[in-house]
């Protein structure tokens, strides 16, 4: 999977990205941590660009699936 976090301030309408992370295995319900230079901005979004294999149960289905995001 292939994914972007990115930022962006209060009152703007422009996301900024601050991490691209390409390549990642399917963690198997590990956290996984990905961070990022500090920044003073309000709103965290994640944004996927390339899916890994489709659920064993469901073939034609692509997920992504986020337990919890912590930003602090």
């Amino acid at each position: 999977m292939d994914f972007t976090i990115q930022t962006r301030p209060d009152g703007s309408s422009t996301y900024t990205t601050v991490r691209t992370v390409t390549g990642q295995a399917n963690p198997d319900g590990r956290v996984q941590t990905y961070g990022f230079r500090t920044t003073t901005d309000r709103y965290v979004r994640l944004q996927a660009t390339r899916l890994g294999t489709p659920a064993t149960d469901e073939s034609a289905k692509y997920r992504l699936q986020l337990a919890e995001i912590r930003v602090g």
